[in-house]
């Protein structure tokens, strides 16, 4: 799967964000600081801290098409703090000065209001934000998950599975920060190692002394890898190629793997952000091709960055799909509300007649908004038991 694609440069993740912030300076600007107790020269310096975030995410979007400096780490954290900040800040002071412009009789008391609105928006987002950079950054905990597998599926008895999604290894990733998860991954003693997409964002030659360390990552079985919709964004051929040997990377295609009870299967796709790069998207028929009327082959596992075709793929025999990508949520409101407009499955292990699906909440995220709110960062280990 390494080498059968050429480098592909595409829109990276940043764009939404883009959109996203002018929508916030919009309001902001237009809403809620004209109506500010305070001279023009004022409006105009916050109007100007308000439009930062355009332009940082403007940058990061343009430094994937042209060689522009990677933002240090520090510059990365103060400025995704910011960002932060004004995009929490947004809807609060806007709802706050609308119903003020509703209810307020006075025009001198809905500029003060106005004010208060604003403030309190911008205290209210930069706690959340200092909140959110403590758990972002920490070191994912390792979460121990007991999972019963269908019967049938005896090879896999007592299989303790390491799976770290969403590293998302970057110019916001703390120093040392990589090294202790490596070592908390090393100390679970898996028997199988899974990276689940996303491993890293930026241009390759930024990440390869970064991937290189993941090289040192061992397990009897093997650590295994798909790649994640981030993979895609820059460079997909040189990210695989930035892999240590050691990682086995699955791109539309399986291995068998032998246990002393027997033998199974674990197969993974690529990430459907492929084809808009004119790559292989997920192709579930090509990843367990020659398994086919193969009645020994074992229990099939498979590894999918997102968690898209749960209903297809264990129609193909899938007893297990292993997922991450949603980052849990993220944010506890976030969670809820993806919650409330039917988006199910953002953590955690479910089932569907004889097929699993566990999603992980990720180790990381991206370096452009690395905070986390309620959604504690995690390195599962999933404890298989055979059913009877």
């Amino acid at each position: 799967g390494r080498g059968e694609c050429s480098a592909a440069r595409g829109i990276p993740f940043s764009m939404g964000y883009v959109l996203i912030s002018f929508l916030s300076w919009l309001i902001l600007r237009f809403l809620v600081l004209r109506r500010l107790p305070c001279g023009r020269p004022a409006r105009t310096v916050l109007s100007c801290l308000f439009f930062l975030p355009i332009l940082y995410y403007a940058y990061l979007q343009a430094s994937c098409f042209i060689v522009l400096p990677e933002p240090s780490f520090g510059t990365a954290i103060l400025m995704g703090a910011w960002c932060g900040t004004v995009l929490i800040a947004a809807p609060p002071a806007s709802a706050g000065v609308l119903c003020l412009m509703r209810f307020g009789r006075k025009k001198s008391m809905r500029r003060v209001g106005a004010g208060a609105c604003l403030i309190f928006s911008l205290f209210f987002s930069s706690v959340l934000v200092l909140c959110g950079l403590r758990e972002g950054l920490s070191v994912p905990s390792v979460q121990e998950v007991s999972v019963n597998l269908p019967a049938g599926c005896d090879a896999l008895d007592g299989i303790r599975m390491a799976v770290i999604s969403d590293l998302h290894l970057g110019c916001a990733t703390p120093p040392g920060w990589l090294e202790e998860t490596l070592r908390r991954i090393k100390e679970a003693r898996a028997d199988i190692i899974l990276l689940d997409g996303d491993l890293s964002d930026g241009r390759p030659e930024d990440r390869r002394s970064d991937l290189a360390r993941l090289g040192t990552l061992e397990a009897p079985f093997g650590v295994w890898a798909v790649p994640g919709n981030h993979e895609y964004y820059v460079d997909y051929a040189g990210i695989m190629a930035a892999l240590p040997d050691s990682v086995h990377v699955l791109a539309n295609s399986h291995a068998r793997l032998r246990t002393s009870l027997g033998t199974f299967v674990l197969a993974g796709v690529t990430d459907r952000k492929a084809r808009a790069r004119g790559l292989p998207g997920p192709d579930i028929e090509k990843a367990l091709s020659g398994l086919s009327g193969d009645g020994a082959i074992g229990p099939v596992l498979l590894m999918s960055h997102r968690p898209a075709g749960w209903s297809r793929n264990a129609a193909r025999g899938v007893v297990l799909q292993i997922c991450g990508h949603t980052h849990g949520g993220q944010f506890i409101w976030n969670r809820l509300f993806l919650r409330l407009i039917g988006r199910r499955y953002l953590h955690g292990l479910f089932e569907r007649n004889s097929s699993l699906l566990w999603v992980g909440s990720g180790a990381s995220q991206w370096f452009g908004f690395p905070l986390r709110v309620g959604v504690p960062p995690e390195i599962a280990v999933l404890n298989l038991h055979a059913g009877s």
